[in-house]
């Protein structure tokens, strides 16, 4: 027969307790696991962003340099052209572009384009009446001509033929 074992209260007291902490000794093992493998991920997320991060801020920077160098060259340009264009006007008296003096230039200028242009419209016109009153002279003359020779010169014409 199995011997029968007599537990106090204590070692009836003791067992679950024991149970228990081993339970939870378990479970703050497989929690504590389960902890570090989340930290982990976290710590090679973070890596991961800063490692992004930092390539994106290289290419950031590398655009922004672009960017910033095409600014310069547009800039450049800019003020070389609007140099060329103060250089193009004449100064006024205080050695400042003249803008307003260039604008009247041009438009007197053009008066006298205007002016020229009618003078060569009024030459023409004249040269092309010119001649044609000489033609008409010429053929005049030679009508009235034909007229004082009469009819007999005419004739003898005939008869020559």
């Amino acid at each position: 027969m199995a011997e029968r074992r007599e537990w106090d209260g204590q070692e009836r007291r003791m067992e679950p307790i024991s149970s228990s902490i081993s339970a939870i000794e378990r479970n703050f093992a497989q929690h504590t696991a389960e902890e570090m493998h989340r930290y982990k991920e976290i710590i090679d997320g973070i890596s991961a962003l800063r490692e992004a991060s930092a390539q994106s801020h290289a290419e950031g920077q590398k655009q922004i340099y672009g960017l910033t160098k095409l600014i310069n060259d547009n800039m450049s340009e800019m003020k070389d052209f609007h140099g060329a264009i103060k250089r193009a006007f004449p100064k006024d008296g205080d050695g400042n572009p003249d803008y307003d003096g260039h604008r009247t230039a041009h438009l007197a200028w053009i008066d006298d384009d205007k002016e020229a242009t009618n003078l060569k419209n009024y030459i023409r016109r004249t040269v092309f009446a010119g001649v044609l009153m000489a033609a008409l002279a010429f053929l005049g003359i030679a009508a009235w001509h034909e007229l004082l020779a009469g009819p007999e010169r005419h004739a003898q014409s005939q008869v020559a033929k």
